[in-house]
């Protein structure tokens, strides 16, 4: 995803907050994230947290399993219809 249709900021330890700035609707988006240390990614599953019905403009905050603010890195960021 181009990074000026969404913007993700870290508010606390495992606490997102996840900004629309395009001028359009995004029914369904995915962060896609590992925890990281030393350059090393750990485990072998990459988590996901889901966002729906993000509007223009509009930011929602999530609060991802098994993220950890400084730990974890975001690899991806995939928008859907549904």
């Amino acid at each position: 995803m181009p990074p000026d249709r969404v913007s993700v900021e870290e508010l606390g330890e495992n606490e997102l907050k996840v900004t629309n700035l395009s001028d359009t609707e995004i029914p369904a988006l995915r962060l896609f994230y590992k925890i990281k240390d030393s350059g090393v990614y750990f485990g072998g599953i990459t988590y996901t947290v889901k966002l729906t019905d993000l509007s223009p403009g509009e930011s929602q905050t999530v609060f991802p399993a098994h993220y950890a603010a400084g730990y974890a890195e975001i690899l991806m960021i995939r928008e859907y219809e549904e």
